[in-house]
């Protein structure tokens, strides 16, 4: 049944780009006509490389603090691997493996890893929902923002604030409520046996959140980098605030549980969002697309990872 609804998912998510694609159709013409420049498509794959430095970083920082010392490359490693399979899996909850491709690959133990990710991750979706706000204000100040869309934006920012909590409450609320939350995650039931020895562990990086914020916020800069690029690889007259603001609005759609991280929902709110600010829909979608492609290029290199720790043993 999961491989049932796994496909509708996929499907749904394809449908609604090809309504997306019949609703700008009269704009084709300009599709045809945006040039395309590939440095800066590549030079935003650079940027996006810049994230994953970042997170990176953090787990091996917070594992750190958790008395775990382990090899930066395996963490990156571990963590591209994450990253793919957040690519095809709905609200990008396939992330939460990482700590799988910890365990195999860096020998890590789960209730450690999973304690430097799920926290972090929930502040990082706080962040991104203040961000989501602020650029809720800003079209509000920018453009004749219609109260429809405006809800649609801000029910994707309210996915992204609740998940935050979820995910903090799972990390630091009381055992009781914490096994409540982690039954309700696919992956994360399977934990909640552990349930003792992962939250010693997350309590260890809480006096940490400051630190948590800030690399946070330089990996938000990374992902405003890369959508500069990109956006200047089709000739978008942007500024970089602009983007910087866009992404967490936009991004919080990738996050909504219907498709594959936000398959044809994450286009179709970057293609209003982009109109709000004068970008033609035909162009606002060339734009979203390429944005999607330049983070999934930029996460191709888990695949080893991904492939490796497929693999049969040929012990």
């Amino acid at each position: 049944m999961s491989k049932i609804r796994y496909l509708l998912q996929i499907l749904l998510g394809v449908l609604v780009l090809l309504l997306l694609f019949a609703k700008v159709s009269e704009d084709f013409s300009k599709i045809k006509s945006v040039s395309f420049d590939v440095i800066p498509f590549i030079l935003g794959i650079f940027a996006y490389f810049g994230l994953h430095i970042v997170m990176s970083y953090r787990i091996k920082f917070l594992l750190e603090k958790m008395h775990s010392k382990i090899d930066f490359r395996c963490i990156l490693a571990s963590h591209l691997g994450g990253m793919i399979v957040g690519d095809a899996t709905p609200g990008r909850s396939g992330y939460l493996l990482t700590s799988k491709f910890l365990k195999f690959f860096c020998k890590c133990k789960t209730e450690k890893s999973l304690a430097a990710i799920i926290a972090p991750q929930g502040i990082e979706f706080l962040i991104k929902g203040l961000g989501a706000g602020a650029a809720i204000i800003y079209l509000i100040v920018k453009s004749e923002i219609v109260k429809d869309l405006l809800l649609v934006f801000f029910l994707g920012m309210l996915v992204l604030v609740l998940g935050a909590f979820v995910l903090l409450g799972i990390s630091w609320h009381n055992e009781q409520k914490s096994k409540m939350l982690l039954g309700r995650f696919p992956y994360l039931s399977n934990y909640v046996h552990r349930l003792d020895k992962f939250k010693s562990h997350s309590i260890q990086i809480k006096p940490y959140i400051t630190q948590i914020v800030m690399l946070s916020i330089l990996g938000w800069f990374f992902i405003g980098v890369q959508w500069y690029f990109v956006g200047k690889s089709v000739g978008l007259d942007l500024t970089f605030l602009e983007y910087f603001l866009l992404h967490p609005l936009i991004t919080t759609l990738m996050f909504v549980p219907i498709t594959p991280a936000g398959l044809g929902i994450m286009e179709s709110g970057s293609v209003i969002a982009l109109y709000l600010l004068g970008i033609d829909p035909g162009t606002a979608l060339v734009f979203t697309i390429l944005a999607r492609v330049n983070s999934i290029v930029g996460d191709l290199p888990g695949l080893y990872p991904l492939l490796k720790s497929l693999a049969p043993n040929q012990d």
